[in-house]
């Protein structure tokens, strides 16, 4: 018995006997010695109130929190969508900036296209379609200019323009210059290559005829020196004629002079009409200035002064 006692007291308090060195649950636990015992998760002035639920304010606080961070999201998502965007339409812009100029491009280059063809196919080369577009640019734009001021004269210019254009097909696609001035040469039996004959004679001849008129039209208006001046420019410009319509055109090519006699002549008639006609600058006015409103107030607003009581009478 003394060694069962002793051996029970040589073990801690509490002990299992199967099991001495462990302690018993029940008996010690961590923390239970008052000596060693510290602050606890369940002490202080906080304890109770860990588990309470966040008041309305946090509550209010969180749910802005939350509001100002998805708003901030979806401007940060639109912001991004926003520049691709962007690239997007700088891109398909650039693209169709090219387009449009070619367009533009086409529509000046098939005009051209066109008036320089029809000159190669209709007249034999494609000086004719480019001297005839220019005539014809030009004159819808003198045109142009003339209705939009309401003058009156594009009727009798046109008139003018198909009537000489028709004598100089006539006269220059016969080639009736050339046949002149060849039995001229012939008649006179000047020594010159028949190649060349009808060249030479209708230089002399032309540059005589228009000299004359120099010097007549000069002295008249200049005197002497005016008369030596229009002589000298009248032999120039002569020859020049003279060497022109000594060709041998043909049909073909008096097409496209009657064409372009009819232009010029069309111009010429159109521009001095409306140059000697005048504009008359008072139906201009009438037409872009609002004279009628403005007269109507006027007479309105002495209306108005008439019959104010505070105003002066008459």
């Amino acid at each position: 018995m003394a060694g069962a006692s002793n051996q029970a007291s040589s073990h801690d308090p509490g002990g299992r006997p199967l099991d001495p060195d462990r302690p018993n649950p029940q008996t010690e636990r961590p923390g239970s010695d008052p000596a060693h015992a510290g602050p606890t998760a369940d002490s202080g002035p906080d304890a109770g109130r860990r588990d309470e639920p966040p008041g309305l304010i946090a509550q209010l606080r969180a749910t802005k929190d939350a509001v100002l961070g998805m708003l901030r999201a979806h401007v940060a998502l639109g912001r991004a969508e926003a520049e691709a965007i962007k690239g997007e339409v700088v891109y398909a812009a650039a693209f169709a900036g090219a387009a449009i100029a070619a367009l533009l491009l086409l529509g000046i280059f098939l005009p051209v296209a066109a008036m320089l063809f029809l000159g190669e196919w209709l007249f034999g080369s494609i000086g004719w379609g480019l001297l005839l577009g220019l005539e014809v640019l030009v004159a819808v734009a003198v045109t142009a200019v003339v209705l939009g001021l309401r003058l009156e004269g594009p009727v009798p210019a046109a008139a003018v323009g198909v009537i000489a254009g028709v004598v100089a097909f006539i006269v220059l696609g016969a080639s009736w210059f050339n046949r002149l001035w060849t039995w001229v040469g012939d008649s006179t039996g000047v020594g010159i290559d028949p190649a060349y004959r009808p060249l030479v004679v209708g230089m002399v001849i032309v540059a005589i005829v228009v000299a004359i008129v120099g010097l007549v039209a000069g002295a008249r208006a200049a005197g002497a020196g005016g008369g030596i001046g229009g002589l000298v420019a009248g032999l120039i410009a002569g020859a020049l004629l003279g060497a022109f319509l000594s060709d041998d055109f043909g049909w073909r090519v008096g097409a496209a002079l009657g064409f372009a006699t009819a232009f010029a002549v069309y111009l010429g008639v159109l521009t001095a009409r409306a140059v000697g006609g005048g504009i008359d600058t008072e139906k201009l006015k009438l037409r872009f200035w609002p004279q009628q409103t403005i007269d109507t107030t006027r007479e309105t607003i002495e209306w108005a002064k008439a019959r104010n009581p505070l105003g002066p009478k008459s």
